[in-house]
């Protein structure tokens, strides 16, 4: 029996949840592809795809990789139906203690934070305004600084 048709709540180890995500979000390739191609801008859609076969080609690799192209797809999403910066920046924003920012079981970190930003800066339409917003507060904090949603 594979991992996949077990019952999650049979993991027991970090190792086989890691394997069980993988296979979770390997089955996704396709959806994220075509996700994405509803998003990004039109000249980018073969670069979009390109960028998941290459991130997600790693299986070592896949949890992470795969938990930055999920959050950087509702990004992107939420942009393409007029959502606020604020709130499209939500699904990738570390420093909100109130809204953990996890994806299929991890908890982003600060360079898919960047990584996420930059590719949402370049696929997408508003992709300028984003970095902007992300910009104008990661500039300017300290360690000791958090920024809060209100």
């Amino acid at each position: 029996m594979s991992i996949k048709q077990s019952n999650i709540g049979s993991i027991v180890t970090h190792d086989d949840y890691k394997k069980y995500i993988t296979e979770e979000i390997l089955a996704k390739k396709d959806e994220f592809k075509q996700r994405g191609c509803k998003v990004v801008k039109e000249n980018f859609i073969d670069n979009w795809e390109i960028l998941v076969d290459n991130s997600l080609a790693d299986l070592d690799q896949v949890w992470y990789n795969g938990a930055s192209i999920e959050a950087t797809l509702q990004c992107m999403e939420k942009l393409s139906q007029g959502f606020p910066i604020e709130e499209a920046y939500i699904p990738i924003d570390i420093q909100n203690p109130d809204v953990p920012c996890v994806h299929f079981g991890m908890e982003l970190s600060g360079w898919q934070n960047h990584s996420i930003t930059s590719v949402v800066g370049t696929y997408h339409e508003r992709g300028q305004e984003f970095c902007d917003y992300r910009n104008s507060f990661v500039n300017n904090q300290t360690n000791s600084k958090r920024r809060y949603l209100y």
